[in-house]
């Protein structure tokens, strides 16, 4: 059975989910709203640190005219699980376009001993291949994300469309 026929056969046995999920993606946004706002989510969950995700959401949102539900649950590619994933690859990716080397013994020390000040003897050189790593992550996941969301959302409106004439309405 293709992944399609499952996830639509799960979407009819679970109505109070399609429902929360049509509440969600708000079907009065259009779909490049949709799209900008998980893409949106996506950079902030990669590049801000977590902590500081949902107070830039809601400082962004309104800006940019976004859906804020949207973008703060796309935030969520970066959780207690993934964290610290993304950032050994973001320092791994920092260190090989700076030509750099990040401050290892100063992160073993903050893992072994979690506290401000082991966190600032990672210092602003560590910092900085972080973020680095971290960006040049986010960029193309964003981008990624945005087309692959509003194929979706376009999807998403003609068949919820589609449904509306069959039923006459």
């Amino acid at each position: 059975m293709s992944l399609k026929k499952r996830l639509t056969g799960w979407f009819k046995r679970h109505p109070k989910v399609r429902v929360a999920l049509d509440h969600i993606i708000h079907p009065e946004n259009s779909p490049k709203v949709t799209a900008l706002s998980i893409a949106t989510g996506i950079f902030i969950g990669i590049f801000i640190p977590m902590g500081l995700q949902l107070a830039t959401t809601l400082l962004i949102s309104p800006i940019k005219k976004i859906n804020p539900v949207l973008t703060s649950l796309a935030t969520l590619i970066s959780n207690p699980f993934t964290v610290l994933p993304i950032y050994w690859l973001g320092i791994i990716t920092g260190e090989y376009v700076s030509g750099h080397s990040f401050p290892w013994h100063a992160y073993e020390s903050f893992m072994n001993n979690p506290g401000f000040q082991s966190f600032l003897a990672i210092g602003a050189e560590g910092l900085r291949l972080l973020m680095l790593g971290l960006l040049i992550m986010a960029l193309p996941a964003t981008v990624i994300a945005y087309f692959v969301a509003l194929r979706l959302a376009v999807i998403l409106r003609k068949r919820k469309g589609n449904a509306h004439l069959s039923q006459g309405k």
